[in-house]
């Protein structure tokens, strides 16, 4: 167990003795303002033709799902009577 604290310390002990460098952060900033983006003309137009498929499809689900211009209304009638003998409960004996 002490071994392994050993070796934690003197970890932490390099870590901390470890100076940065000043310039570190210009040179991060010089790198990122500097670099190069490609934009990728297959995956805009992938991006753009997914987003207008899915517009035209919430549109074309929302006007199927309220116009609802079909006045008939369909109903199913059953004579239930023959299922339930509720005549047998009403005999007086």
């Amino acid at each position: 167990m002490e071994n392994k604290q050993n070796i934690l310390d003197e970890f932490i002990k390099q870590e901390l003795e470890m100076k940065p460098t000043p310039f570190l952060a210009t040179n991060v900033m010089a790198r990122i303002e500097h670099s190069r983006h490609r934009s990728n003309i297959v995956f805009n137009f992938a991006m753009a033709t997914s987003v207008a498929a899915a517009l035209l499809m919430g549109i074309f689900l929302g006007k199927n799902y309220t116009n609802n211009t079909a006045n008939d209304a369909y109903s199913l009638n059953i004579n239930d009577t023959h299922m339930e003998n509720l005549h047998l409960y009403n005999t007086e004996e």
